[in-house]
Order: C-alpha cells, then sequence, then structure tokens
C-alpha cells in the first residue's frame, strides 16, 4: 500500500476549548506518515475559522455542520471517508505523546488484533491519573449463546 496506513478520524465532546491543543499535539507528536478527517459540529466561529484554517494549511479532511453532531453519527460519518489500513478515532479534547500512534499501529500488527487502544490519562499527564488500560474484548458463546464481553479496568 503506497502512502500512509493510518487514518485519524476526529470527533467532538461537549467542548471546543481543547480543539487547538489537541489538534497541534496530533501533528507535534505523530510521526508516522497519517491522513486526518476531522468533524465539526456547531462548533464557534472561532473555532470554525481556525478549523478551515489548519485544513487548507495541514491538509487534512474537514467535514462541518452547522449542528452537534453526536460522537456515533460522527463516527460514522469518517468512517466512511477512511480509504486506510486502520482507522484511529480521538475525541477533539485528546492531547497525544510522542510515540502514540506508531504504539498502536505495531500492537495491531503484532497481535492481528481488530481493535487496539492506549492507556489514557484523565488531566495531565504528569497527574498520572488512570481513566482507562488493559480492557478485553472478545465474544463468549454459553449454551450457544454468543454475548459480548468487554469490561474496562481502571475506569
Amino acid at each position: 500500500m503506497n502512502g500512509p496506513i493510518v487514518t485519524i478520524v476526529v470527533t467532538q465532546r461537549e467542548r471546543f476549548s481543547y480543539t487547538a491543543t489537541s489538534l497541534e499535539s496530533i501533528y507535534k507528536n505523530t510521526a508516522l506518515p497519517f491522513k486526518l478527517i476531522y468533524l465539526d459540529g456547531a462548533s464557534p466561529p472561532h473555532i470554525k475559522h481556525y478549523l478551515a484554517t489548519q485544513a487548507v494549511e495541514k491538509g487534512f479532511t474537514l467535514i462541518r455542520a452547522e449542528h452537534f453532531i453526536p460522537s456515533s453519527k460522527a463516527r460514522n460519518l469518517g468512517q466512511a471517508q477512511v480509504k486506510t489500513k486502520y482507522a484511529v478515532f480521538i475525541d477533539n479534547d485528546v492531547s497525544v505523546t510522542p510515540g502514540w500512534l506508531e504504539a498502536l499501529v505495531k500492537c495491531a500488527e503484532e497481535t492481528e488484533a481488530w481493535v487496539v487502544g492506549p492507556l489514557c490519562i484523565e488531566g495531565k499527564a504528569e497527574d498520572q491519573i488512570i481513566h482507562t488500560v488493559g480492557e478485553e474484548a472478545h465474544f463468549k458463546i454459553n449454551n450457544g449463546q454468543r454475548t459480548f464481553h468487554g469490561p474496562q479496568r481502571f475506569t
């Protein structure tokens, strides 16, 4: 496959105040080539302008709506645009650290997992408050019934 093997899809949460910090952390801390799709639903005018400017400067796809886009719908809209081997979904209020994407891709490649996820810290990294880590995700079959098993640890 030529070009990036990963598309990062950024979706919004309930706040826009970390939009620039989050986007800048992705570009600063991601060495692996990637495509980016950004879903923006009804952000304030200054954020709307910032994202439009950044989309042109950095060459990412910006999908804008004049109404709030619920996370599940935004992910579906973003996923429909993904043409790479991997898709990474990240919220617009997340900052990443150096090597984050490389670690996720390495884990997926080595384990052949369909889904991988990072350690998520609440607040500042130096506070070391774990939000999520080590999730399980698999199906169990009991008496012919298939059920999804996916407990989260440290939530």
